[in-house]
């Protein structure tokens, strides 16, 4: 070594390749002893993989950016030619230094087998080399070698090199801090040499990571997060110091849990990794903090938010290199590559690449490509950057992006349809990755040409000895190849071939679902099932219609396999919350659901349709939970349990397959599918404990078979002389209603059902009041022979005021129908019958069984909050309230509302909570707000702090959410139940305030008379227009839009 370190020929050099090359020419050509051989290793100390140094970290005496693959086997040739020369550990060092640089593949590692074999053991020379120089570059080395046998899929060998390497940089583990001398003398004293304890903890962190993948993809899963945790420990120690390598033990353990299906543990490691990321002004932990949270919020469904977090990472990475940042769009970033290229860039341009693919990919598989040419050509704009900022391209990124614009070209249309097929099976054989090898050949069933040899035998081949579950996926897209294939065929051949998808599809259907010992069957992956049973349903109708003479294909049958798909479906709409997702889902399901209740009416199978229309009716469910995690005002713990439980309702058994791994079949997913379905258990048990029965219900998609509307006749009334009615409303272009009727004509009488079909109104989907209060009424009294059925008005007809039949209304499509102004054999609905509304029969069953806390001899807890300022009409309501209920406690603030209702004890108690208050509507199903007397805003999120009685009226403002489509209740009523009301009093539309505090005031009089609640509403509104029938009959504006929702009382 010599006395002083060399001058670098790098000073006023600049940066990019041209930079790195003059610097590597000029110490090449110096030929001199005493700085070549030192500048050289001092690059490659800097260079090689794994890093000795942080990411970020200054390299000073180098020229900025990175070199490219030709340079970085340069520098490590010419430096094995040096180590040649020198003896001892300078030369040996440098042999090694050497070594890692000189064999490097193009391919970042990954080329053909036999090239891998040779790097293994040219790593495995560098590491043997090193254990005799200095046990830091002993273990860096190993590390190096377990890479490297990962790559070449030699799992039992890159696991005994990584606890190699992890326990030769535990026993030299050390404190001191001053340069690691081998390193000091191999590059002349480079600047940037880090010390000891530095550079150890990061190989202790980099082995343990190495002995996590080994141990995931070996299936030691409990191996792996012990390595993961042990992982975060190390790196804690010197988190201040490099705050990114913390960054990453945090990410790759939420990462590595997500895998194992621990979803509590990966979305608490990536919230410590938020907080983290927030904390310190790191931008490399920012970027892994970005990524991470996109990557969950994939997971979660939320695509939108997904691509919001890549946008800002592309955003963090391009601000590093340019200045200033250009617009966060295709064209503009791809501007930039070049000069990134000619300043060597290598990393930036890497993470570019890796943002624009992955913002790619959520164009094209959110479903939204599928439907809009623009979202397409935004992919492809995004995968023509990812395709020119990866620079020496790894294998499997080469094919991805093929993989990508193929799709592209198949839904514009750009190329013929054999093409795309063919070019997806180049794909397949091309990927690495199991899943990638089938995910293309199935792809290429569905888009290449109809038929095509090559398609079949590629499917054909991935399918011998694969294991249940890829051959499920496999068999998926053979059913489809022969399905699509019959579509060309005649005769005896057409049938064969649907034979053959029908069979197929049904081995695919049995292979994703795991059965367990009690009858109950578990969804591996609800959507591959779904489309499996489809196609089934698909092959079903084709033989019926070409006359086949085949078991099974009747109508009853095809009706088995469609219901068959409705929990799936209700999974799929609870998972996903974000706009872009939900509308995907609706276009994707709409017209099956359709069909389905439609075909299970004609057949007059009452059960598949109401399993139906509560699928339908929970198709914002996703919406709710996804607003529960946004809502700022939500108790922390339940914006919590809904985030664990959308991520558990998002998680399959594919999510959990070790992306790498090549080896065939895995133990553990029946294991896993067990764990992922007693951990929806749990959680829904915990949502039910902290939120209230109607939450365990309603977030759990596998009980949409569980009710009926007999059922909910039973749970309602009992054995009373009563009905219930459920109402879908089928859009269309030809829009019909489906109507089921159960009623008992006499206290315990027989239930009897009617179910039928009938057509409806084009303008009903969209039946508002808006400002055209008379063309509102004006249609309604056209509705009572399209919502009535005949059964009904026989019942109606022969009741009298005094004994109103008792009536609960499910109206899915129609809750801004006002039911009680309907005329029925020229009577008002409302002087006939008792009526109340729910958003589902699940909701009846669940309130109904509703226990009223034990406090016998307690009196009711009544809370009002009336705004007499704004609604100066509500005294008189106010003062029949405070007449009936003298104790009721008036708050006026939040404050005073949360002292009031703080009590868990009086969840579900008697009493009364009365908000005469003005409010907004609110459109994204949760979001509604309304304004107390003290002027602050109380939203639904407020609500979920507090314990609610059994009766809240809030029907001096909007109660409801969107009367102008279906599906269940949202905003205040959904957090009224939540939070232990079993009815509410509520308006369909803006209500008159005048109006509404006079029939209010005669409401609280008969509740304290001892009237049920839907009973105190009618008598009320009929007790206001009686007092000038003629004039208020006629206005039912000021009258009509009261409702009972919930429970009759």
């Amino acid at each position: 070594m010599p006395a002083e370190p060399p001058a670098s020929p790098a000073d006023g050099l600049g940066e990019g390749l041209d930079a790195w090359r003059r610097f590597i020419d000029t110490a090449v050509a110096a030929d001199d002893p005493d700085t070549t051989p030192f500048v050289l290793a001092s690059a490659a100390a800097a260079l090689v993989s794994p890093s000795f140094l942080p990411k970020d970290a200054p390299r000073p005496g180098l020229p900025e950016g990175d070199p490219n693959t030709a340079l970085l086997r340069r520098i490590g040739a010419e430096l094995l030619g040096w180590s040649g020369r020198t003896d001892g550990t300078l030369g040996a060092t440098w042999r090694v230094l050497g070594l890692a640089l000189a064999t490097r593949h193009p391919k970042e590692g990954r080329g053909p087998v036999d090239e891998l074999a040779q790097r293994v053991r040219e790593v495995q020379e560098a590491a043997d080399t090193a254990a005799g120089i200095d046990p830091t570059l002993h273990a860096w080395a190993l590390i190096a070698l377990a890479a490297m046998h990962r790559n070449a899929h030699g799992l039992e060998a890159a696991l005994e090199a990584a606890e190699h390497a992890l326990a030769v940089a535990r026993t030299h583990r050390s404190q001191d801090d001053t340069p690691i001398p081998v390193l000091v003398e191999a590059t002349g004293g480079a600047a940037w040499i880090p010390g000891h304890r530095a550079v150890q903890i990061m190989l202790e962190s980099r082995a343990l990571a190495r002995v996590a993948i080994a141990r995931h993809m070996q299936r030691d899963y409990a191996g792996a997060a012990a390595a993961r945790d042990e992982q975060i420990d190390v790196t804690a120690t010197v988190r201040d110091q490099y705050p990114s390598l913390y960054a990453s033990a945090l990410s790759l353990r939420s990462e590595t849990a997500l895998h194992l299906g621990d979803l509590p543990t990966a979305l608490r490691r990536a919230d410590e990794l938020a907080a983290w990321a927030q904390e310190c002004t790191d931008t490399t932990t920012r970027r892994t903090h970005l990524r991470r949270a996109s990557e969950l919020a994939l997971f979660l469904d939320d695509w939108d938010r997904a691509r919001e977090l890549r946008l800002e990472r592309l955003r963090l990475c391009l601000e590093r290199v340019l200045d200033p940042v250009p617009e966060l769009e295709p064209a503009s970033v791809h501007a930039e590559l070049p000069a990134l290229v000619r300043r060597g860039r290598r990393a930036a341009l890497t993470a570019i690449g890796n943002d624009a693919y992955e913002l790619a990919r959520l164009a094209l598989s959110s479903g939204a490509a599928e439907h809009d040419p623009t979202v397409r050509a935004v992919a492809r704009a995004w995968l023509d950057v990812a395709d020119d900022a990866w620079e020496d391209i790894a294998l499997n990124g080469a094919v991805a992006v093929r993989y990508r614009r193929l799709e592209a070209d198949a839904l514009d249309g750009a190329l013929p349809p054999l093409e795309v097929g063919r070019g997806m099976v180049e794909c397949s054989r091309s990927w690495r990755r199991v899943a990638g090898k089938r995910r293309s050949a199935v792809r290429a069933a569905r888009l290449g040409a109809p038929g095509d040899p090559e398609v079949l035998a590629r499917l054909e081949e991935l399918a011998v000895d694969a294991p249940t579950l890829d051959l499920a996926r496999i068999d998926r897209g053979i059913a489809r190849w022969h399905l699509r294939a019959a579509d060309e065929l005649t005769g005896d051949a057409r049938v064969q071939a649907l034979v053959a998808a029908r069979r197929h599809a049904a081995s695919s259907a049995a292979g994703l679902v795991l059965r367990r010992p009690d009858g109950t069957v578990l969804d591996l992956d609800p959507e591959a099932r779904i489309d499996a049973l489809q196609l089934q349903v698909d092959t079903t109708v084709a033989l019926r219609e070409a006359g086949a003479v085949v078991d099974g294909t009747d109508e009853t049958a095809e009706l088995a396999l469609r219901v068959a798909t409705l929990p799936a479906v209700a999974q799929r709409f609870a998972a996903s919350g974000s706009r872009t997702r939900r509308l995907a889902l609706e276009r994707r399901y709409r017209d099956w659901l359709r069909d389905t209740i439609v075909l299970a009416a004609r057949l007059q199978d009452g059960d598949a349709v109401d399993q139906v229309a509560e699928v339908l009716r929970r198709d914002l469910v996703g919406t709710i939970l996804y607003g529960l995690t946004q809502d700022e005002m939500a108790p922390g713990q339940i914006a919590e349990l809904a985030r664990e439980l959308t991520a558990t309702l998002n998680a399959t058994v594919e999510d959990l397959d070790a992306a790498d791994d090549p080896s065939p079949g895995d133990p553990s997913t029946g294991h896993r599918a067990v764990t992922l379905d007693e951990q929806l258990d749990k959680t829904l048990d915990v949502m039910g404990q902290v939120l209230g029965p109607v939450a365990r219900t309603l977030f759990d998609p596998r009980t949409v078979g569980d009710h009926t509307v007999a059922g909910a006749l039973d749970s309602a009334y009992g054995t009373r002389r009563a009905a219930v009615l459920s109402l879908v409303l089928l859009p269309s272009d030809e829009p019909q209603l489906v109507r089921h009727l159960a009623w008992r004509a006499e206290d315990d009488g027989p239930v009897a059902e009617h179910l039928d079909v009938v057509p409806a109104p084009r303008w009903l989907a969209g039946f508002e009041v808006g400002h055209e209060p008379e063309r509102f009424f004006a249609r309604l009294t056209s509705l009572p022979r399209t919502v009535l059925p005949d059964h009904l008005a026989g019942l109606l007809a022969t009741t009298d005021a005094e004994h109103p039949l008792p009536l609960t209304v499910v109206p899915t499509g129609l809750l801004g129908v006002p039911f009680a102004a309907l005329v029925s054999g020229g009577r008002l609905v409302l002087e006939t019958a008792s009526v109340a509304a729910a958003q589902s029969l699940q909701a009846v069953r669940t309130l109904a069984g509703l226990t009223t806390p034990d406090a016998e001899g307690a009196p009711p807890w009544d809370v009002a909050v009336y705004d007499l300022v704004t609604l100066k009409h509500t005294e008189e309501e106010r003062a029949a309230l405070i007449a009936q209920r003298p104790s009721t406690h008036e708050p006026r603030t939040l404050a005073e509302m949360r002292a009031a209702l703080a009590d868990p004890a009086r969840r579900g108690a008697i009493g009364i909570l009365a908000l005469a208050v003005h409010g907004t509507r609110g459109a994204d199903g949760w979001a509604q707000v309304k304004v107390l007397p003290s002027g602050e805003l109380l939203t639904t999120g407020h609500v979920l702090q507090w314990y609610l009685p059994r009766l809240v009226v809030g029907a001096s403002c909007n109660t409801d959410i969107r009367s102008d489509a279906g599906g269940e209740l949202g905003g205040f009523p959904l957090a009224f139940q939540l939070r232990g009301a079993a009815t509410i009093v509520g308006s369909l539309h803006y209500v008159e305030d005048a109006a509404t505090a006079e029939i209010m005031a005669v409401f609280y009089a008969a509740v304290g008379a001892g009237m049920g609640t839907a009973d105190a509403l009618r008598h009320a509104q009929l007790t206001w227009v009686n007092r000038d029938r003629a004039a208020r009959l006629a206005d039912k504006s000021r009258w009509a839009y009261l409702l009972c929702y919930g429970l009759p009382g």
